[in-house]
């Protein structure tokens, strides 16, 4: 979301800004995410998880079941934008 809020101060519209940061996630590795989720923590002084519920990024996949590659939507659908 940093980089979609630089992409709007920089002038890009909101499709713009928007598609660049889809892509940043969709390319970004494992590690990477989890210093982003790592940092985002830190940031709002809380734990990863939050009122004890767990995000399906904090489960780990089942016995013999790969975790979702990193280019895979699972990481970067979410970001949508609502609003002017």
């Amino acid at each position: 979301m940093a980089a979609f809020a630089g992409r709007l101060a920089a002038g890009d519209t909101v499709a713009e800004a928007l598609a660049q940061a889809q892509r940043a996630v969709r390319a970004a590795s494992a590690a990477d995410r989890d210093d982003w989720y790592s940092e985002l923590a830190d940031q709002a002084d809380v734990p990863a998880t939050a009122a004890g519920r767990r995000a399906t990024r904090d489960i780990a996949p089942p016995p013999g079941a790969e975790p979702p590659a990193a280019d895979n939507p699972f990481w970067w659908a979410p970001f949508v934008h609502v609003g002017v």
